[in-house]
């Protein structure tokens, strides 16, 4: 036994017997979700792509596709551009 259960084992022989029906439910439950998650994570492992080489992103539970190559537009410049277009016909009255 490692040196950790036999100290949960030594302070367990210390408490009553209704305390230790509820260590025991305690135990049963975190067992249970603990096989859960693992499960879980098993499952969601082979239903995840292959993502070496290709273009998707996992961020937490959702994929990203990651753009490649894309370029974004100025808007800072085209919403000038645009507005000395209009404020010149505007102005040419």
């Amino acid at each position: 036994m490692s040196p950790l259960v036999e100290q949960i084992v030594q302070r367990l022989e210390l408490l009553p017997e209704k305390v230790l029906q509820q260590v025991l439910e305690i135990v049963n439950l975190l067992a249970v979700s603990t096989s859960k998650v693992r499960s879980k994570a098993e499952t969601q492992h082979q239903h995840e792509p292959n993502v070496n080489g290709s273009n998707l992103k996992k961020v937490g539970n959702a994929w990203i596709v990651k753009s490649s190559e894309q370029t974004y537009p100025y808007w800072d410049t085209d919403v000038l551009t645009v507005r000395e277009e209009r404020i010149e016909k505007f102005t040419q009255w």
